[in-house]
């Protein structure tokens, strides 16, 4: 039984196919260089206005943490923000950031008295988090590691945890 022969592609198609790989060889040797420029999820491009401004800043002696701050939500369908268990467990995440998560200085209700990191139903609060990050992508580091204090547990069905 002989196998089947296929005519051979026209020119045509090749061709085609030999510019789309070229293409693609190009755009893959410029992509290696990306990372060169851009190092995080929204870091300025180096020689840009924004960046050179930052740099100015930090020379003048602003923190560089201060441009890259996070912002985490603590909610508890159950506690009000001023309940001494919802208190404690965020103090023990914000104590947890500075121990081990990469921060420099979080501040929430409990720590500034500020009733704007307060929701509107007072079940939640904000943390505003700085780490002395020079980069976004170096603040998305630091805080990547933080891990949540044990004391942050989900209440059982009975209300209590």
């Amino acid at each position: 039984m002989d196998g089947i022969v296929l005519p051979a592609p026209p020119r045509r198609e090749l061709r085609v196919l030999a510019g789309w790989l070229a293409v693609l060889l190009a755009a893959g040797a410029l992509a290696l260089h990306v990372s060169d420029v851009v190092r995080g999820g929204s870091d300025a491009v180096p020689g840009s206005e924004s960046i050179e401004a930052v740099e100015r800043a930090v020379a003048a002696g602003v923190p560089a943490g201060t441009f890259y701050p996070f912002v985490a939500v603590l909610r508890s369908e159950n506690l009000v923000v001023e309940d001494a268990q919802f208190a404690a467990a965020g103090r023990a995440v914000s104590a947890a950031l500075l121990a081990r998560g990469g921060a420099t200085a979080v501040q929430s209700p409990w720590n500034t008295g500020d009733a704007r990191l307060v929701g509107r139903e007072r079940h939640s609060a904000l943390l505003l988090i700085r780490t002395g990050a020079a980069r976004f992508s170096e603040a998305e580091l630091a805080t990547g590691t933080a891990a949540a204090p044990p004391i942050c547990s989900r209440p059982s069905a009975s209300g209590s945890p």
